[in-house]
């Protein structure tokens, strides 16, 4: 009876603090078992901090941001997202030459309690080299060629000689820049604007020059062709006359323009033709010779006229009809009885024409 009293005696003395402290060493195991580690991706920002002195000679983009993925407990984890986590790159006092940089080490503000697992880059190579300037001349590139019947009669560039900042190793082996590729076959008219320098494979500063002014003049390429069995005609005005005829009926003529003209012309786009005033052909059963000259016809005189049917036709030039002189026959021609005119009366004479 003593041992149970005893026992009833220590359950019930001090029974409210009892309580009190079972429940709370219960909350602490809750607290510390009950919650279970979990893992996290984190996207932290980077700031490069360089030297004002060196170029960076780096050809692959910097990363702008480092993953990590750490674990710890939901609670930890859900607090670490709202932090402002940032890698902050410190090269400002680093030398030419190549150095490195490791992301293993947590950035700033990064909870101890957490542990990281995988970081990407884990590590990064930096290679700086010294800075220099120098005045290089510009060579224009070009692609392809001109079509054909264009020749380029002119090619400048504006400045001749442009200012670059960059690597010094870069600039010591310069000894010119092109601009970016100029497709000829794309300027039959030539061109004249900016084109932007090619710096493929150079490490240079925002201030160096990146792009210049270029003029490509070209022209059509000018030659002499011959067009055979180019037909000889009356003009409008002396065809309504009739009796009249021409020997011969076809020349040789050689013209003289830009080859894209001269390619799309044919002998049917061409025709001799023989004009003048009515008063000046040759009386019935006479004959006249008309030779060609160069130029306008003479006014009041018969002559010939090259008609040249193609849009750019005022670009081409005669330089020789063969034969030089065309015959102008007159002949009789009978006429029914009631085209003649009854006595007194007087034919309807043909104005000149002009």
């Amino acid at each position: 009876m003593k041992v149970l009293s005893r026992i009833r005696l220590m359950l019930t003395q001090n029974l409210g603090l009892k309580v009190l402290a079972l429940v709370l060493a219960v909350l602490s195991f809750l607290y510390s078992h009950g919650e279970e580690n979990e893992e996290a991706t984190f996207r932290v920002p980077v700031e490069y901090l360089f030297p004002a002195d060196l170029v960076l000679m780096n050809d692959d983009p910097l990363p702008e941001q480092v993953v990590i993925v750490a674990s710890g407990t939901r609670t930890a984890l859900s607090r670490t997202q709202d932090l402002d986590l940032r890698y902050v790159v410190d090269l400002e006092e680093a030398n030419s030459g190549t150095t490195e940089y490791s992301f293993r080490q947590p950035p700033s503000s990064f909870p101890e309690r957490l542990r990281i697992s995988t970081v990407s880059p884990a590590m990064i190579r930096f290679s700086f080299d010294e800075q220099d300037r120098r005045l290089v001349p510009v060579q224009i590139r070009v692609r392809g060629s001109l079509p054909a019947g264009f020749v380029e009669t002119e090619r400048s560039v504006v400045p001749a000689e442009v200012a670059l900042a960059g690597a010094k190793s870069e600039l010591a082996e310069l000894t010119s820049i092109q601009t970016t590729p100029l497709r000829l076959d794309r300027y039959a008219q030539g061109f004249d604007g900016d084109l932007a320098l090619d710096t493929t494979g150079l490490h240079l500063l925002p201030e160096s020059a990146s792009s210049v002014s270029v003029k490509l003049v070209v022209e059509e390429v000018m030659a002499e062709r011959e067009y055979g069995a180019v037909r000889v005609s009356l003009s409008r005005g002396l065809s309504a006359r009739l009796g009249l005829l021409l020997e011969p009926t076809a020349a040789l003529v050689t013209l003289k323009g830009p080859v894209p003209v001269l390619d799309l012309l044919r002998t049917e786009n061409l025709t001799l033709e023989l004009g003048g005033p009515v008063g000046k052909l040759p009386a019935v059963g006479e004959e006249s010779s008309v030779g060609w000259a160069p130029g306008a016809r003479a006014e009041g005189e018969l002559g010939l006229t090259l008609r040249i049917d193609h849009p750019r036709g005022e670009r081409i030039e005669v330089v020789a009809v063969s034969p030089s002189a065309i015959v102008l026959r007159s002949e009789l021609v009978e006429t029914p009885d009631s085209a003649i005119p009854e006595e007194g009366a007087t034919p309807d004479e043909p104005e000149e024409e002009p």
